[in-house]
Order: C-alpha cells, then sequence, then structure tokens
C-alpha cells in the first residue's frame, strides 16, 4: 500500500504547499539582515523552534475528536535527515539515504512547504497544512476536486508519534529565490491513500499502542503510572479487564488493543487445503505478512472462546 503523500506529491509539484508573502505576526525566525544571515550559515531549527513545531502538531490533533491519536514528540534523528533533505534546495519530496538500524524506520511520511515570506514561521507552515480539512471529507476519505488534503491529514494520521524537522534558506529552490525550505518528517509511516486518518469517539479509547494513558485527549504510551498529566481512559470490551499499565486483558474469545474484535480467522482459505498453512503465520516473506491480521486464530494470537455472556 503506497503513502498518500507519495501518491499525490511525487506525481505532481502542485500537491506541495507554496506560500507566497501571505504570512503574518511575530516571526520566529527574526527578520533583520544580520539575523537572517545567522538563520543561512546555521541553516538549523533550535530547541525552541523544534518544541514550538512539537506543541502546534499536538494542540491540532487533539482537536480532532480522535480515539486514537497519539501525542507526538521531537526525534532528532528524522530530523536530520529532513534538514540534509532541505539543504538540497529542492522543493520535492525525499530524504537522503539511510539505514533502517541507524534511524529506526524503514519508511517516514513527509510534509514539505516553501516561502519566500521573510517572516516565515515554522508553525504557520503546519497551520496552513492544517487548513486542507476544509476539503477533506472524512466519511468519504476524499478530498475537494482540484484541492490538496495530503498535508492535513499527515499533521493528523494518528498512529504517527515523532516528528522532526529541518529548514533551509535557498537563494534558489526549483524556480524561487530567497526562499525558506521546510521539511517534516514523520513516523511510523502512514498517510495511506483510501485510509482515515483517526478514528473518531471518547479520546485514547483506541489507543494503538494498546496503553490507554492519556495526556490532554491524546495517547501518551510515555506514561507508565497514572498521575496529574497521565489518566487511564481504557474502556475494555467482552469483559477484559483493566490491567495496572492501562491495558486491556482480553478473555479468550475476543482480541484486540481494548478487545473488541472476536478471535476469529477472516479469511475462509486459513488452515484450509489448499489454503494458507499455519506454518505462513512465520513467514518472513512480505508476500504473507497479511497472514496474521486474516489468521489471528490459527496463528495462535488469540485463543477462541464464548463471548455470548459480554457486550462488545
Amino acid at each position: 500500500m503506497k503513502s498518500y503523500v507519495s501518491v499525490m506529491c511525487l506525481v505532481s509539484m502542485l500537491c506541495c504547499f507554496v506560500l507566497m508573502n501571505q504570512m503574518s505576526g511575530a516571526a520566529a525566525y527574526d527578520t533583520n539582515k544580520d539575523k537572517r544571515e545567522e538563520v543561512v550559515r546555521i541553516n538549523a531549527l533550535t530547541a525552541e523552534h523544534e518544541k514550538i513545531i512539537v506543541d502546534v502538531h499536538n494542540k491540532l490533533r487533539r482537536q480532532e475528536g480522535a480515539s486514537d491519536m497519539e501525542k507526538l514528540s521531537y526525534n532528532s534523528k528524522i530530523a536530520a535527515l529532513a534538514q540534509t533533505w532541505s539543504q538540497g534546495c529542492v522543493f520535492d519530496h525525499g530524504n537522503p539515504p539511510f539505514n533502517q538500524a541507524d534511524i529506526g524506520y524503514a519508511e517516514l511520511s513527509q510534509n514539505i512547504f516553501i516561502s519566500t515570506d521573510p517572516t516565515f514561521r515554522a508553525d504557520d507552515a503546519v497551520l496552513e497544512w492544517y487548513k486542507e480539512k476544509a476539503d477533506f471529507f472524512y466519511d468519504e476519505v476524499q478530498c475537494t476536486v482540484g484541492k490538496m488534503c495530503g498535508h492535513y491529514t499527515a499533521v493528523t494520521w494518528a498512529k504517527i508519534n515523532q516528528v522532526g524537522c529541518g529548514v533551509t534558506f535557498c537563494p534558489f529552490a526549483s524556480g524561487y529565490t530567497d526562499a525558506y525550505l521546510f521539511v517534516c518528517n514523520y513516523a511510523p509511516v502512514g498517510n495511506y491513500e483510501g485510509e482515515k486518518p483517526f478514528k473518531k469517539g471518547p479520546a485514547c479509547s483506541k489507543c494503538n499502542s494498546g496503553s490507554f494513558f492519556c495526556n490532554d485527549n491524546l495517547c501518551d504510551s510515555s506514561c507508565t503510572t497514572e498521575g496529574d498529566s497521565c489518566k487511564c481512559s481504557a474502556a475494555c470490551q467482552h469483559c477484559g479487564k483493566v490491567t495496572g499499565s492501562c491495558k486491556c486483558d482480553c478473555i479468550p474469545g475476543s482480541r484486540g488493543v481494548d478487545c473488541a474484535d472476536v478471535c476469529e480467522d477472516k479469511d475462509p482459505l486459513c488452515g484450509a487445503n489448499p489454503g494458507f498453512p499455519q506454518s505462513y503465520c512465520d513467514s518472513a516473506d512480505p508476500e504473507w505478512a497479511f497472514i496474521r491480521d486474516s489468521c489471528p486464530k490459527m496463528c495462535n494470537i488469540c485463543k477462541g472462546g464464548d463471548l455470548s455472556a459480554c457486550k462488545a
């Protein structure tokens, strides 16, 4: 399955947001000549900018009314990739070559932005991406014809929990002069075409990590115990029990992070002959990666049982 960003933005430069002298407000980058030249020499975001980027992302993410929205934290490794890519001054998606063992991820999602406004702010770029929400139809998972929505869905993709960005002042960048090229990488990879960016529902009731600690309406897997900023919001289904680590312990017959799914094979070929043998469950071949999800009972991911006395 291809990332929505790559499908949209590698096909056409038109999908990559351009802002030409439209932003206002106090600049995160000082606009006087000496300070501007300093930004060009450093070609990097400061710790203060990094905090602003994380904060604005999380502010926008928590207002979506999502049940599975993860809290973002800053990742310096994927930020270094974004910074290196921005220094190429090419207004297109990509990253320099990287080793999965070093970064921790095989693939990344990405948003890019270019601005000729001398008062460029990184948080304004994120807000411009988010404005695409106005053209996104959540239920249909579609965008208004002729409009862009992929940047919005990247910002609000529930399963990502890492962000890292870079910026470079480019004398020339793909036809633009004196422009700031801003790049944000996201992990783990997401933003897939045809999939909803998040699930709607009570905050932190469907956290993908399986830990239902909630920090200001965002799933926070860094929480280990309940406290002032970590509230356990687990809502276990099918008679599942909440553990001390705010996870759901499912009874036989149910599965999933909140025990809402029934333990059953989804494909009639699971365990059939001809069909999918149990040996496929542990196959390293990407072709059979779907087996564990399609045949959870056959693969012993869950145990069958009677759920008649338990409501989902």
